[in-house]
């Protein structure tokens, strides 16, 4: 009997040893690693996450490299049963439940880090092949059992068009690795989560703030307009330490901070939400407040539009601030080549562009 005891203790650790070997991250060395599938970074056309709560798809826009990306969020704490204030009275119907909360669904640009992504995939490496699920046990050691979690890539490639699906179960010990189901060959592997969390914190990791796709200094002329006035500054000039300053577009025209303090500002602004459809109607109909056309050696590279939406009708001006007042109705929005859309500014960052507006065109 203690023979039998032994030789079982042996074997459970030895079984346990193993798993626990399974789970532990490898060095990165590319030749220790396993392709799984690749996928050319060009062709790829749609990426997605799914939980039972998030739901995150990127989808490349035709005939671009760029992707927008819906992301659609339920609140577990608002979807929670609570538990009935009194029990019903015999021959009492029992209380409605209250129905779900709606998800929390907006649509992004993505932001450089999509790049990043796709080079992931091409190839998509595995750190470790654990091999195929043979019982509901093996399944459920490795999170896959009942896990709702899923990855799926689909290229566009019309000579050879793929489509990979992922499952995703628990992180191994002390990494930030994941047990995935490759669901065309059934083998589990052991892979970095980092595709998988960019695409399920796309608000955070994958949100474009950015209004233009350069950067100010490289501009050499633009063109500001407000209403039928119009004023033309060069980004030519340089001062005594040899930076680039604004001046009006003259011969012999001094440097001006004021223009460059204002632009500035225009540059540092950032988008903190996407228009939605009801938003983007009500702004195509409305004329820009300003408008701001950017050269480089002659050539337009892009053009913002300033907006204020008022009232905008994704304000709900039912519910009170927390000073008791109820909310601004006033939005103020950008639009512009790069961002292909309208992007909301933050009131306190415009309000002082707004307001040097006419020094600027003195």
């Amino acid at each position: 009997m203690r023979i039998d005891l032994g030789i079982y203790s042996v074997l459970l650790a030895g079984g346990l040893g193993l798993a626990y070997w399974a789970s532990l991250p490898k060095s990165d060395d590319s030749e220790t690693k396993v392709s799984i599938i690749s996928f050319d970074p060009a062709s790829v056309k749609e990426l997605a996450y799914v939980s039972e709560d998030i739901t995150s798809k990127a989808t490349r826009l035709a005939d671009d490299k760029k992707f927008w990306v819906t992301l659609s969020k339920v609140d577990p704490k608002q979807n929670k049963p609570k538990d009935p204030k009194e029990t019903p009275k015999e021959g009492e119907k029992p209380p409605e439940p209250t129905p779900p909360a709606p998800p929390k669904v907006e649509t992004f640009l993505a932001n450089e880090q999509m790049e990043e992504l796709l080079t992931s995939l091409n190839p998509l490496q595995a750190l470790r092949v654990i091999g195929k699920i043979e019982n509901e046990k093996m399944a459920e050691e490795f999170g896959l059992k009942d896990s709702a979690q899923a990855f799926v890539v689909t290229s566009g490639d019309p000579k050879a068009p793929k489509k990979l699906e992922i499952k995703i179960g628990k992180k191994s010990y002390g990494s930030a690795n994941r047990f995935v189901l490759n669901t065309q060959d059934n083998k589990v592997y052991l892979v970095d989560e980092g595709p998988f969390e960019k695409l399920r914190k796309a608000d955070f990791r994958l949100f474009e703030r950015r209004i233009v796709a350069f950067a100010f200094e490289e501009i050499t002329r633009a063109l500001i307009k407000v209403g039928e006035k119009e004023k033309a500054i060069l980004h030519t000039k340089r001062d005594d330490k040899g930076a680039l300053q604004w001046s009006d577009d003259q011969e012999n025209a001094n440097i001006k901070p004021i223009y460059r303090n204002w632009l500035d500002k225009v540059e540092k602004l950032k988008v903190i939400a996407y228009a939605d459809p009801a938003q983007k109607t009500a702004l195509e109909s409305l004329q820009p407040f300003l408008e701001i056309k950017f050269e480089k050696d002659g050539t337009v590279i892009d053009t913002l539009t300033f907006k204020k939406l008022d009232p905008d009708p994704s304000i709900d001006t039912s519910k009170p601030e927390k000073d008791g007042k109820p909310p601004a109705t006033l939005s103020y929005w950008i639009g512009s080549q790069f961002l292909q859309s309208y992007g909301k500014i933050g009131n306190n960052r415009i309000d002082v562009i707004e307001k040097d507006i006419p020094s600027v065109l003195e």
